[in-house]
């Protein structure tokens, strides 16, 4: 388990705003779904997981972006 003060104080900066139950989801382009869980839980919030193109299982909606010399493509799943 991560015992690091700093990171957990981020992690309430980013959240404190927010009270339980105003959030529905936080949705984060990331490889597992370790972004705040333990405020995402205490805010009772769902996680979207964003990933590169054909790292999701299941279907998924994709969306192109530009990068400095080229472009790439992120994608997230479709919930129906």
């Amino acid at each position: 388990m991560l015992r690091c003060p700093a990171v957990f104080r981020r992690d309430e900066l980013l959240t404190e705003k927010f009270q339980p139950g105003s959030v529905d989801a936080v949705v984060a382009l990331t490889r597992a779904d370790s972004f705040l869980p333990p405020r995402r839980h205490q805010m009772k919030a769902g996680f979207v997981p964003v990933r590169k193109k054909g790292k999701l299982p299941y279907k998924t909606i994709e969306q192109d972006y530009a990068l400095e010399y080229g472009t790439a493509t992120v994608a997230m799943h479709v919930t129906h």
